[in-house]
């Protein structure tokens, strides 16, 4: 055999070695992101919608049946008449079984109309709470108040983001109109240890983690799209295509070749979200910060299209949570604050005055990690943990309407009385 020939024969068996390992490396491709998806399903995670729905069921009807029965423990409380709430204008007590399930959105109806009904609940005790306290009415004030704050976590904890983000309204409506209340009239002391309870309860709900996770199998799906569905809905279309003549053909490109690396990439950065998620304080910042920064500094962003895409409203979610999670435990301070004025006929001096009568501890910054802060002002009090940013305003409440964009504010329960 001449030199050539070995040299032939060689380049023969490199460039069939070449092929071999290329499958190897397409077929590793595509199993690692399911070997991902076998590995969560296996630590009983949802991966597909499918999951979702059994896990959700009976927590889902659980949620609407608690609602209906926290309405009729309510008994003849009399919502204010001002909201116009579908089919309310009949029923005066909130025991009335039919215009509870009215309100939710009926029994067999769907999802969004029982979470309308939801908010609509929340507001109308709100606004009675109000106006309860308006007439110096400070026993069906504080019933109303600490209703309004138990309804929120009965749509919030149990079901995917969408479910988690209306809780959380539903709770900083009850945390406003107890600023409000504290503001107009004195309660009783039974009173603000009952809402100071109901805040901690509250609290004690945060399933922000379990909601991603939840999410996450949402997100999974459309990794799943065939191309035809993909293109319709308008993702990975911009990928590569740069006129509208070119979709199917990007489109087909993506599903082909980057489907399987986007789809890695989303449960990457999602892992790493929910475990900033389990955090608190600067380790929660920092996670989140990471992720964040992964997506800035991302030199693929335009293979990762579809996960880049589902990011945004995730980041935002931990940063809500933080914030409320400030504002229940401002909320509960501002109610040991009041237990302590009425047994002292004065403020405290500092928050740890409050321990061990009042609060067992003082709770601390959900931002920061430190014991959340306390100022006396010329008229009443703020009870505070710092913004978003990290740093301590001195207590500056967020400021009406659409803020500068420069502007930085703390995370504030304010009594002006």
């Amino acid at each position: 055999m001449s030199s050539s020939d070995r040299r032939g024969s060689r380049a023969k068996w490199i460039g069939l070695g070449l092929v071999i390992l290329l499958l190897v490396v397409v077929a590793g491709w595509w199993r690692w992101p399911e070997s991902q998806v076998a590995t969560l399903r296996a630590q009983g995670h949802p991966v597909t919608p499918e999951d979702l729905e059994r896990g959700l069921g009976p927590e889902a009807e659980r949620g609407r049946s608690n609602a209906l029965q926290l309405m009729a423990a309510v008994g003849d409380l009399r919502l204010d008449r001002e909201r116009d709430i579908s089919q309310r204008s009949a029923p005066d007590t909130l025991n009335d079984q039919a215009w509870a399930e009215a309100v939710l959105g009926g029994e067999n109806d769907g999802s969004a109309k029982f979470l309308v009904g939801i908010e609509d609940l929340t507001l109308a005790l709100a606004t009675e709470s109000v106006a309860a306290a308006i007439r110096r009415d400070s026993a069906r004030a504080g019933t109303a108040l600490n209703t309004a704050a138990r309804v929120g976590p009965m749509v919030g904890g149990g079901g995917v983001l969408i479910d988690f983000l209306m809780g959380v309204a539903c709770e900083r409506v009850a945390i406003a109109t107890a600023e409000t209340v504290f503001s107009l009239i004195p309660l009783s002391d039974s009173n603000y240890a009952t809402l100071q309870q109901t805040f901690r309860a509250v609290e004690g709900t945060n399933v922000l983690a379990d909601v991603l996770i939840r999410d996450r199998a949402l997100g999974l799906e459309t990794f799943r799209m065939s191309p035809d569905q993909m293109a319709s809905s308008g993702l990975a279309v911009n990928s590569f295509a740069p006129n509208p003549g070119l979709v199917n053909w990007s489109v087909q490109l993506y599903w082909v070749l980057l489907r399987g690396m986007d789809q890695r990439f989303y449960l990457d950065q999602m892992e790493r979200l929910i475990l900033a998620a389990r955090q608190e304080g600067p380790g929660r910042i920092q996670g989140v910060g990471a992720v964040e920064e992964r997506f800035t500094q991302d030199r693929l962003a335009w293979a990762h299209r579809v996960a880049r895409g589902q990011f945004v409203t995730f980041v935002s979610a931990v940063a809500i949570d933080s914030r409320l999670l400030n504002l229940l435990r401002s909320a509960q301070t501002a109610c040991a604050v009041e237990r302590f004025r009425l047994k002292h006929q004065r403020l405290p001096e500092r928050l740890e005055d409050l321990v061990p009568e009042f609060m067992s501890t003082v709770p601390l910054d959900a931002v920061s990690g430190q014991p959340l802060k306390y100022r006396i002002r010329d008229k009443g009090y703020v009870v505070y943990g710092v913004g978003e940013d990290g740093e301590d305003q001195g207590g500056a409440e967020k400021p009406r309407g659409s803020p500068p964009a420069n502007a930085s504010w703390d995370h504030t329960f304010v009594v002006d009385r």
